[in-house]
Order: structure tokens, then C-alpha cells, then sequence
């Protein structure tokens, strides 16, 4: 009796299966023992067309779907690899796909299909976001006019507080005029450096001995703190 597979994307599967088998578990324990990224592997992934797989065919790609690329994900781990060092290559061209221009897809795709470039990384930048991309929240949405994208600052400038209240020392920021916004989060507020100066002066008056301000003891962690802050302020105005 013949048995027939029910699997859809058995072919696929039975390739990269294949494929997968030129590099043993030896293979990964080496990379991961070196902290190392798997060049041979991707490479060897990119030159079968497997990264390309839902770039469309005329940009050099497979024109697959999110299902197909999803097995090739799968069977990458199944065989013992990590799809983490190069899922990037499968879901972040579609930001290029959606959103760049007919320019922008005919010089890019073709490269990273071929192999020639790679993108894989992307940048995250929202401190209660993490790696949960689905769960930013600075939005960018189209002017009345539409030629052009608007951000949201306030959004940005909750984020860049929240990140500091975190301890935080900076964020990242992707577009210059996004700068001012962040560097005023940043910044130590008008409540923040009197309470900072009234603690160094207290300190002062004390001469090293133990004092309290407001019930709160000035110790060691307190003080640097109130310093650190007036440091800040001092090097803003220099600027």
C-alpha cells in the first residue's frame, strides 16, 4: 500500500531537510561554543534560494508565502540550526515591499535575494517593548497631503521619560528633528535639580556627618545621585 503525505509543503520541507543535513549538530555546538554566527549555514541557506522565499520572482526571489517561509523557519530548528539568525532575512524585506518605492525594490531586493546584501536586524527601541514588536507604540501617520509621514512627539517624549525613570541614559533616535524631544526628556527637571541642590547644601552645612532633609538620611547613594543631577545640568547649559 502506497501512503501518500497530507503535508502541502512536504517538498519543502524534504529540501531544507536536506540541506540542513550538510551541517550536523556539531556543526551549530562549535558556532554557539564560539559565540560565532553561522556563516557557512546562512550562506548555504541563501545560495538554495531559501531566504529569498517570499521576495517575489522579479526581484530574484521564490514568491512564496508567509506559510511557505514559516516551514522553511520550522524545519531550520527541527534539524537542530536557529531560523534566529536569519528569519530576519524572510520578514523584514516586507517593510520594503509594502511601503518603499518601485526605485527602492528594484535596486534592493534583487541584492538580497542574490545574497549579495543580508538584512536581518532591525532596531527596537521602546524600553517596555523589548523585542515584542507588535507591541510598540510610536506611530508615524501620513500629513493631510500625503507626500509625507508626521510622527508623534508627545508619544516619543512619554517613551524617552519612561526610559529614563528605567535608568536609562539615552535613546536612539532615527530622524534628527527627533532630537531636541529626547534630549528634553532627558533632561533633569526644575523639581529634580532643587531637590538636588537642596541635599548638596544640607550636606555641606553637615560636614560629613549624618543629616536628614525632609526625613528622607542623605547617605552615600543619595548624595551622588544629587550630584550627578547638578553634574547634568551643568554640562546642558555649557552646550
Amino acid at each position: 500500500m502506497i501512503h501518500q503525505s497530507t503535508d502541502r509543503y512536504q517538498e519543502i520541507r524534504d529540501a531544507v531537510r536536506q540541506l540542513c543535513a550538510e551541517f550536523p549538530d556539531e556543526y551549530h555546538r562549535r558556532v554557539d561554543h564560539e559565540r560565532a554566527y553561522p556563516v557557512a549555514f546562512v550562506d548555504a541557506l541563501t545560495k538554495a534560494g531559501w531566504l529569498a522565499a517570499m521576495i517575489p520572482a522579479e526581484y530574484g526571489g521564490s514568491g512564496l508565502g508567509l506559510a511557505e517561509a514559516s516551514v522553511v523557519m520550522e524545519e531550520i530548528n527541527r534539524s537542530g540550526g536557529n531560523s534566529g539568525v536569519c528569519h530576519g532575512q524572510m520578514y523584514n524585506m516586507g517593510t520594503l515591499l509594502r511601503h518603499g518605492s518601485e526605485a527602492q525594490k528594484q535596486f534592493y531586493l534583487p541584492k538580497i535575494a542574490s545574497g549579495e546584501w543580508r538584512l536581518q536586524s532591525m532596531g527596537v527601541t521602546e524600553p517596555s517593548t523589548g523585542t515584542d514588536t507588535t507591541k510598540i507604540k510610536t506611530t508615524a501617520t501620513k500629513s493631510a497631503s500625503g507626500d509625507r509621514y508626521v510622527d508623534d512627539p508627545e508619544q516619543l517624549r512619554r517613551e524617552a521619560r519612561r526610559a529614563r525613570a528605567l535608568g536609562f541614559g539615552g535613546k536612539l533616535c532615527i530622524h534628527p528633528k527627533q532630537v531636541a524631544t529626547v534630549n528634553q526628556a532627558f533632561a533633569p527637571t526644575a523639581q529634580e535639580l532643587a531637590w538636588a541642590q537642596r541635599v548638596l547644601a544640607a550636606s555641606a552645612e553637615a560636614e560629613g556627618s549624618a543629616v536628614q532633609l525632609n526625613g528622607q538620611m542623605i547617605d552615600r547613594p543619595v548624595l551622588l545621585q544629587a550630584q550627578s543631577i547638578v553634574n547634568e545640568m551643568e554640562q546642558r547649559e555649557e552646550q
